[in-house]
């Protein structure tokens, strides 16, 4: 999760202006982390955007290549969204979790694999670090 240094993750109105930076520099930060990661961990509230928006990227001829990458990558890593009414994710490699979040992230992390990423939103992020489930 990107958050401002004095614990924002957006403005008033939802503004994300600030964390959208768009130079080779960040988004090789970003690959080079997502080289370890098989999974990554949404809420509800975040996914319908995420999955419109890199959905629609895939098929944008004018998409900047750095978002088509993510984007292609996005689609074939598996994702777990967690949501008490959502029943259909909607999108290929993603299955909807209605358990408690902190027991189902802890038999995730004790399952053979690899690193797991929350991509998002606050309230996900917020429940795995009161449960001591973050570990970087």
């Amino acid at each position: 999760m990107q958050v401002s240094l004095d614990g924002f993750i957006e403005g008033e109105n939802h503004d994300i202006s600030w964390m959208k930076r768009d130079d080779d520099e960040q988004w090789a930060d970003l690959f080079e982390m997502l080289e370890s990661v098989d999974l990554f961990l949404l809420d509800r509230v975040m996914f319908p955007e995420y999955r419109g928006y890199w959905k629609n990227t895939l098929c944008n001829a004018a998409a900047k290549k750095n978002e088509l990458a993510y984007a292609k990558m996005a689609e074939r890593t598996p994702h777990i969204v967690f949501s008490q009414t959502m029943k259909e994710a909607g999108w290929l490699n993603t299955r909807v979790i209605s358990g408690s979040v902190a027991e189902e992230v802890l038999k995730l992390k004790n399952k053979p694999g690899r690193d797991i990423q929350v991509v998002g939103g606050a309230m996900l992020a917020a429940t795995l670090v009161d449960a001591n489930l973050i570990d970087e």
